[in-house]
């Protein structure tokens, strides 16, 4: 389980921040319910549920809201070297991933939101996602180094007639075991995402490119339990049109082993 809190309020035009005389902000918080269950050393199942409850607000405009169940993620990870870490040490660090976000949050009637993209504020897109990817990770005495990417391509349209752009995310970092029960990480992430659709004219305030360095901390309490905190804090915006960029976001979770 875990909780995400996101502020954005700056407004970008390509990678230069531009003035925001409307006091333009969108806000977020996501709780959600993460299971995994892994059928042998090869395959993992895992499925993300989460629950979303956001306000939009602007000078002179009465405040948008939204709460409720946002798009469920069914996501597959093969790992078919991870038996072999002996004849193959490279290759036994790598996973293949595959999966669907499900459209199971509610997607707006009417999407536009100003400068924020139509995309950045509701609660699904309306439209079944296949996901596709690869992570790796490799752990060498006291550090680990890890990467992800994982590519989400929307098919049709929604209700509203909004055709959400594909997008990428990818990751990068390394992580460090400070004690027996304490885990430092530190990795560089990015989001890249295409031009959202709405009855097949390019909507002009969506696409762009964010990149964010993200510290995490992982404490293992016991055998069962572990507590894990984050912060997400952009360092980089390349965004077409005028947008509200993302802001920093805070997320803290607890794992339990069953």
């Amino acid at each position: 389980m875990s909780y995400t809190y996101r502020h954005s309020d700056r407004l970008f035009n390509g990678q230069s921040g531009v003035a925001n005389p409307n006091n333009i902000s969108t806000t977020f918080h996501r709780i959600s319910l993460n299971g995994q269950f892994r059928f042998s050393d090869e395959l993992t199942l895992s499925a993300f549920v989460p629950w979303l409850e956001g306000v939009r607000k602007e000078r002179g405009t009465t405040d948008r809201r939204l709460s409720g169940l946002g798009d469920v993620t069914l996501l597959a990870q093969w790992s078919p070297w991870a038996g072999e870490a002996e004849a193959q040490p490279l290759l036994s660090g790598l996973s293949l991933l595959g999966g669907i976000e499900l459209p199971t949050g509610e997607d707006n009637d009417q999407p536009f939101t100003g400068n924020a993209a139509p995309s950045l504020f509701q609660l699904g897109n309306g439209t079944f996602n296949p996901k596709l990817g690869f992570s790796y990770g490799k752990a060498i005495d006291k550090s680990s180094y890890f990467g992800r990417v994982v590519a989400t391509i929307p098919i049709g349209e929604s209700d509203a007639d909004l055709d959400s752009g594909s997008y990428l995310q990818a990751s990068v970092g390394t992580g460090y075991l400070l004690t027996d029960t304490l885990t430092l990480q530190l990795s560089v992430d990015g989001t890249f995402r295409e031009r959202d659709q709405l009855n097949n004219v390019d909507v002009s305030n969506t696409g762009s490119v964010s990149l964010s360095v993200t510290p995490a901390v992982s404490w293992r309490v016991n055998d069962k339990l572990a507590v894990d905190a984050s912060a997400s804090i952009p360092f980089f915006h390349d965004v077409r049109s005028t947008q509200v960029a993302p802001g920093t976001s805070f997320q803290l979770g607890a794992r339990f082993n069953f």
